[in-house]
């Protein structure tokens, strides 16, 4: 491995297990362990043993990692992220088909050309609290989750797209007050916490906080599925809120566009709410369009 990330080539390896503590040190720019290239760390095919922990790492080359596996060594304190990048400073980061037996945390980290983790399985949450992100963030076809929270990302800044098209979201999707510089691209994704929070006879968890967020382009949840409530508060799309054929299955809950503003159009065609529809305060720019959508909110439909 050591050889083919000095010489900038892929380490592709074949299955075998290496320590997180190594490739933890290599990230880390430790010459006297390995110097890397313009081609940056790039590993294939591998197990990585233990708590990777690139905390406040600063590292001007892409992190790729392509059917990568990060499991608990039995020596790992429970609870605490397998994966964690909080306050680093990143050039790219690229997971492609990965494995995480946990949660994976980036909080305030910046990472600059983009953070994609396609096709890939997290067996936990992925926190990006205060992140930004340059060019883009993609989840795409990924499943993420632990049951209650599956994206926690306060205050996240996306400075291009970002998409979640496609996913399996095993928990909240939780983006309050972030900031997307174009469209954000949620089409046949299901976000569905499978553990509620609900104590007392409280409503469950909402699948989709958006509250004060701001997407700059559209915002796309056609054939989208919610397992509860969805809330968007004050939130700003600066194009069209497209919602066609969105299921949404919150009997105790509501979908919550109180003081939404939309540039141009929302579209709920051949949408099925089980919920409350609240609009109160809602402007739209252009068109509001429901045809053949239903409404079931009990004793109230659209608010």
């Amino acid at each position: 491995m050591v050889a083919a990330l000095a010489g900038g080539e892929t380490a592709m390896l074949q299955g075998a297990t290496i320590r997180a503590s190594v490739l933890r040190a290599i990230a880390f720019g430790r010459g006297e362990l390995c110097k890397l290239t313009a081609f940056g760390v790039r590993i294939q095919d591998a197990t990585i043993s233990g708590i990777l922990d690139l905390d406040g790492c600063a590292l001007e080359t892409p992190l790729v990692l392509t059917n990568v596996a990060i499991e608990r060594a039995s020596s790992d304190p429970s609870g605490v992220p397998l994966l964690t990048l909080c306050d680093a400073n990143l050039r790219q980061t690229r997971l492609q088909n990965i494995r995480v037996s946990g949660d994976v945390s980036a909080d305030r980290a910046i990472i600059r050309n983009g953070l994609m983790i396609d096709d890939s399985t997290i067996a936990g949450s992925l926190s990006l609290a205060g992140a930004r992100i340059g060019h883009a963030l993609s989840l795409r076809s990924s499943e993420i989750g632990n049951g209650s929270r599956a994206l926690v990302a306060p205050e996240l800044v996306v400075e291009g797209s970002a998409s979640l098209q496609d996913g399996r979201f095993l928990g909240a999707i939780q983006l309050p007050r972030c900031q997307i510089g174009s469209s954000m691209n949620a089409q046949n994704a299901e976000i569905v916490p499978t553990v509620s929070d609900a104590t007392n006879g409280a409503p469950p968890i909402p699948a989709l906080v958006m509250d004060s967020a701001s997407v700059a382009g559209d915002l796309l949840l056609n054939a989208t599925r919610l397992g509860s409530a969805m809330h968007m508060e004050n939130a700003k799309v600066g194009g069209r809120l497209e919602a066609m054929r969105m299921v949404v299955d919150a009997p105790a809950g509501h979908i919550n566009l109180n003081g939404i503003d939309v540039q141009k159009s929302i579209c709920f065609n051949d949408a099925e709410i089980r919920a409350v529809l609240r609009l109160v305060g809602a402007r739209v720019g252009k068109l509001l369009v429901a045809n053949r959508m239903t409404v079931d909110g009990g004793e109230t439909a659209i608010e």
